[in-house]
């Protein structure tokens, strides 16, 4: 099994974290997002099926690079980066174990990383895989859902000396027809590095399964720094995955700007 702290993955960026800081305090284009605009998100339907079942053997590597975000979903800004190999939510508290991707489907993920420019820590992971039995799919997104369910609050340090604060919530409302089961969860809260440094943070760990195929979807944001409308591209994500699927071209959607 595969376990991996949210913190390796955010916090491996910190290291240029003061850099950000000093930017922020000499002028630079932070912002706390409260008076941001959003941008409409544009859509051009390709065909997202309500009533066709998905596929109910594992997809082909060439499908499962087409179920995972693609950049031409992101608005400009975005890059693309290597993707680690790590793929999860926490391991701080209730959080311990959320993140247990069987090792036959962690093997089979595709797996797509994206940060916002170069010197920003807001970060998109997209992955997606399938596995032989749907059975087995669906016991793991019901063991999440459980463990999300007794989990509202993280007061503890990861792994690599991460002091973590906040709340979460989780819903489990399913957002696209060809879903067969969905998670949502989000942190909000602030995190301590070990030098001291106090960051407000956002992130959101989706979970989505359709038959014995399943999506997990990762966004981590710094609301000081950006203003990054991370539902949409949540929901672009799921929608891209729930077409592959099914057997459909994924919609052609483009996110909102993130500023």
């Amino acid at each position: 099994m595969h376990s991996s702290p949210l913190s390796r993955r955010v916090l491996g960026a910190a290291v240029s974290l003061p850099l950000v800081v000093l930017s922020v305090a000499c002028g630079g284009e932070g912002t706390d997002g409260a008076d941001d605009p959003v941008t409409v998100v544009v859509t051009e339907t390709a065909g997202t099926p309500t009533d066709t079942p998905a596929s109910t053997t594992p997809l082909t590597e060439e499908q499962l690079n087409e179920a995972v975000l693609a950049h031409e979903n992101l608005s400009p800004g975005w890059r693309e980066v290597s993707s680690e190999s790590e793929i999860g939510f926490g391991s701080v508290g209730c959080l311990a174990g959320m993140a247990q991707v069987p090792d036959d489907l962690f093997a089979a993920m595709a797996r797509a990383e994206y940060d916002f420019e170069e010197d920003s820590l807001t970060t998109l992971l997209s992955a997606a895989g399938s596995v032989a039995d749907e059975a087995d799919a669906t016991s793991f997104v019901d063991a999440a859902q459980a463990t999300a369910a007794g989990c509202t609050s993280v007061n503890g340090t990861d792994d690599d000396g991460d002091q973590w604060e906040g709340t979460l919530t989780a819903d489990e409302t399913i957002t696209n027809d060809a879903i067969d089961d969905q998670l949502l969860v989000e942190f909000d809260g602030t995190i301590t590095t070990p030098d001291g440094t106090d960051l407000d943070i956002e992130t959101r760990y989706l979970l989505a399964r359709t038959g014995p195929h399943i999506a997990i979807v990762l966004s981590v944001n710094f609301p000081t720094y950006n203003y990054f409308d991370d539902a949409a591209y949540l929901q672009i994500a799921v929608d891209r995955f729930a077409a592959v699927a099914t057997g459909a071209e994924p919609p052609v959607t483009v996110g909102p700007e993130t500023n």
